[in-house]
């Protein structure tokens, strides 16, 4: 017999938007998400490239973690 595997939770999901004000606004008023942080620009280093899966050298110019519970 084999074991299907459930999802129990979802601890976060990533997207890239053309405009993270306009998308953080969307998701505060369309579904009622909480802002937590804002942070940006930000310089791309080797480490952080790696991690956000973008080219070294580059510049995330802004990120935002929101909740939505």
């Amino acid at each position: 017999m084999s074991v299907t595997p459930k999802i129990r939770g979802l601890q976060h999901v990533g997207l890239v938007v053309p405009d993270v004000g306009a998308a953080t606004d969307f998701f505060v008023s369309g579904l009622g998400a909480e802002p937590l942080f804002a942070v940006g620009p930000i310089e791309v280093d080797e480490a952080r490239a790696e991690r956000y899966d973008v080219r070294p050298g580059c510049t995330l110019v802004r990120l935002a973690m929101l909740r939505i519970a």
